[in-house]
């Protein structure tokens, strides 16, 4: 009940990318201080929004309904059961380990039936038909049989609404079936001198971005030398899918206020009374949270992010306050539309195109204000959907907070202790070591270098 913890911290990331691809290096004294700040500093801003997001019942969390089924079955008391394995916890373990058996089959014996295209089978010459059916193509017809790649998108098909996945699945079909096979076939922006889809960054000689020897030591950008490279080139599937994640930040604020702006009118407007459905009635047996705890946590926090960011150079102190403008403006509409639909809009691309204006030539200060940024939206909404399942399974709000800090700590520590164990014990980590390959950490390599280094010029 505590999904603040499992949420990989982005400050990790960034000391990865740090390390391997830049060659550089933070103390881990400021690494710990930033990680423990970011992961904690949305916590406060959660506090702030409680009332409109986690009180009315009309946002609802549709994963949280999931848990509560789950929990209700395990722990329902049934009078025909004899002993601790009532016939539902049976029915669960069995399951479970169905799915654990299951699993062994694509994930370790044969990793090949996890995706595998059947129609780029029969014609294995043919790079074209590749390029549409194959799995690092289009998929075009390829099939899937691995649960946690099927479910790494949407969580759980049984949690999204079904017009939410009809609308997702729609926007895939013309992105990635229509628009981006006109856009290479035409040779739009030398397309073809690209793989089809593709997250790496290219020079104008079609060969891949290697930014060794336009950096500097600290890991800034040396203009003089990167003139004489010439300019980095994104393929027009990544051009494109950047330019998505712009239009849906506007979005998702004029939906909110066209389709919504009613519902957040009534909102805060209950917020001032006493809301009346049935589970706010049983929660206010408990004692509320009070507001200076998050607010003090949120103090903390920030005071931490910029002593850390002072003192390892890692970018301007000051900075950390405006990357937590961004979040603050839109953490009530992507709330509203995580409580509704769950599905939420990112703010990665938007706070790295401001970081890049403000740092240009810095990726790894651009990458930070980006975690700031980031990771206070998404710490602010994990926590209010964690609150909100405390709401319907009658948890004391005090016991919900506590929770969440202190497995957020543990969950943050593990995650970057097992970082730099893997990064000291893996050779080729990230870099050539395929059973390795660290796809999340590459992308903040790829975005570092689009942002930071070649910035918005």
């Amino acid at each position: 009940m505590a999904n603040t913890s499992y949420q990989s911290a982005a400050i990790v990331d960034i000391y990865t990318v740090k390390r391997i691809f830049y060659n550089g290096h933070t103390s881990l004294l400021v690494t710990i201080l930033l990680v423990i700040s970011s992961q904690l500093i949305g916590f406060g801003m959660a506090g702030a929004v409680r009332k409109y997001l986690v009180w009315p019942a009309s946002m609802i969390w549709p994963a949280n309904l999931i848990n509560c089924a789950l929990f209700q079955s395990l722990h329902h008391e049934e009078t025909q059961s004899k002993g601790f394995l009532t016939p539902r916890l049976k029915f669960f373990l069995i399951a479970a380990a169905c799915q654990a058996v299951y699993y062994w089959a694509p994930g370790y014996f044969f990793p090949v039936l996890g995706t595998f295209s059947i129609i780029c089978a029969f014609k294995k010459d043919d790079i074209r038909l590749a390029q549409i059916t194959g799995n690092s193509g289009l998929g075009l017809g390829a099939w899937q049989i691995d649960w946690n790649s099927i479910v790494s998108f949407l969580g759980s098909p049984i949690i999204v609404p079904a017009w939410a996945i009809c609308n997702i699945f729609a926007g895939f079909v013309i992105i990635l079936w229509i628009i981006t096979p006109l856009l290479y076939y035409t040779n739009t922006m030398n397309a073809q001198n690209y793989p089809i889809v593709t997250q790496n960054l290219y020079f104008t000689n079609a060969t891949q971005v290697s930014i060794g020897p336009f950096m500097t030591g600290d890991a800034k950008l040396n203009e003089t030398v990167y003139r004489e490279f010439g300019p980095i080139l994104m393929t027009p599937f990544l051009a494109f899918s950047f330019g998505i994640q712009f239009a849906a930040l506007t979005a998702v604020i004029v939906h909110t206020i066209l389709e919504d702006g009613h519902r957040i009118k009534r909102q805060f407007q209950e917020s001032i009374g006493n809301f009346r459905d049935i589970h706010c009635k049983l929660m206010s047996v408990y004692p509320e949270t009070p507001n200076w705890c998050y607010a003090l946590l949120f103090i903390v926090a920030t005071i931490m992010g910029c002593v850390a960011c002072h003192l390892g150079n890692v970018m301007p102190w000051y900075y950390v306050l405006v990357a937590l403008c961004v979040p603050a403006v839109f953490l009530i509409p992507t709330g509203i539309l995580q409580a509704v639909t769950n599905q939420t809009v990112g703010l990665d691309v938007i706070t790295e195109f401001i970081g890049g204006l403000m740092m240009p030539g810095d990726p790894i200060g651009t990458m930070t204000f980006k975690s700031f940024a980031y990771m206070a939206q998404s710490q602010s909404l994990l926590l209010i959907s964690d609150l909100k399942l405390g709401h319907y399974m009658k948890i004391p709000p005090n016991a919900m907070f506590v929770t969440q800090i202190m497995s957020t700590l543990i969950g943050g520590m593990v995650n970057l202790f097992t970082a730099i164990y893997l990064i000291e014990t893996v050779p080729e980590i990230c870099t050539g070591n395929k059973q390795w390959s660290c796809p999340y950490t590459f992308n903040t390599y790829t975005n570092s270098v689009l942002w930071g280094v070649v910035g918005t010029k």
